[in-house]
C-alpha cells in the first residue's frame, strides 16, 4: 500500500512538472516567434508616451492662448500691454526706454540705455 501511494505521489509530481515544462516551452516558443511584434509593441508604447507629452504641452499652450484671448477681449490693461509689446506702441509724450546689451568685451558687459520721446 505504501508503495502504491508513493508511486501515485511521484507520478502526480512528475505530471505537474511535465505540464509546467510544457507550458513554459509553449510560452517561450510564442515569445520567440512573435519577438518582432513584441519589439513593435514596445516601440509603439514609447511613441504613445511621447505623443501624450505632446498633447499635454499643446493643451497647456491652448489654455494659455485662450486666456490671452479672453484678456484681450476685456479691453483692459492686458490689451494695452499686449499692443504696446507687440506693435511697439506708446502714448503721446511718453518716453520709451530700450535696453541694448552689447557683445562682451574684456569680460565686461553693461547695457546701454537709450530713450526716445514720442
Amino acid at each position: 500500500m505504501a508503495q502504491r501511494f508513493l508511486t501515485a505521489f511521484l507520478w502526480s509530481q512528475r505530471r505537474i512538472i511535465l505540464w509546467l515544462a510544457a507550458i513554459l516551452i509553449v510560452v517561450v516558443a510564442v515569445v520567440f516567434l512573435k519577438r518582432a511584434d513584441v519589439y513593435e509593441y514596445l516601440s509603439n508604447y514609447e511613441n504613445r508616451d511621447r505623443l501624450r507629452d505632446e498633447v499635454d504641452r499643446l493643451r497647456a499652450e491652448t489654455k494659455r492662448l485662450e486666456q490671452e484671448r479672453d484678456d484681450l477681449a476685456k479691453e483692459g490693461f492686458a490689451a494695452e500691454k499686449a499692443a504696446r509689446e507687440r506693435f511697439r506702441l506708446s502714448k503721446k509724450d511718453e518716453i520709451v526706454v530700450y535696453l541694448e546689451t552689447p557683445t562682451p568685451r574684456d569680460g565686461v558687459t553693461s547695457p546701454t540705455l537709450r530713450g526716445e520721446r514720442r
